[in-house]
């Protein structure tokens, strides 16, 4: 998938480019973020969840968020319960966001397992 054209990825599901890009810019995170992220992904509390959420979101961002430290996403996090707080256009995309993937559980470790196995295939 990884260096399949996103044109070829887009005929069979539009969702794998988003996907490709997602896990592109997870891995170009900073270290600190990536680690906080792997080491609570799995079993997060629930004062770790908005952390974990906000990271996922920002890695549909552009590549600004590549610079933010986990103090930057830690200040960032309450925003995930307050989207009247964010300008319109980022707003859908949280509410969008909480819709889909933020509500779903954490109980399965698939949050941290499919970020690993991206890297893996990239070795």
């Amino acid at each position: 998938m990884q260096q399949t054209p996103d044109a070829e990825l887009s005929a069979v599901n539009e969702k794998l480019v988003v996907a490709k890009r997602v896990f592109t810019q997870f891995w170009k995170l900073k270290e600190e973020v990536r680690t906080y992220f792997l080491d609570h992904a799995a079993h997060p509390t629930a004062a770790e969840r908005p952390m974990l959420q906000i990271i996922e979101l920002l890695c549909n961002a552009s590549d600004v968020v590549q610079e933010l430290s986990l103090e930057d996403i830690r200040a960032l996090a309450p925003l995930l319960s307050q989207p009247q707080r964010l300008p319109e256009f980022v707003r859908k995309a949280v509410l969008d966001y909480q819709d889909n993937k933020g509500t779903r559980g954490w109980d399965f470790p698939d949050r941290k397992i499919v970020p690993l196995a991206w890297k893996d295939a990239q070795a």
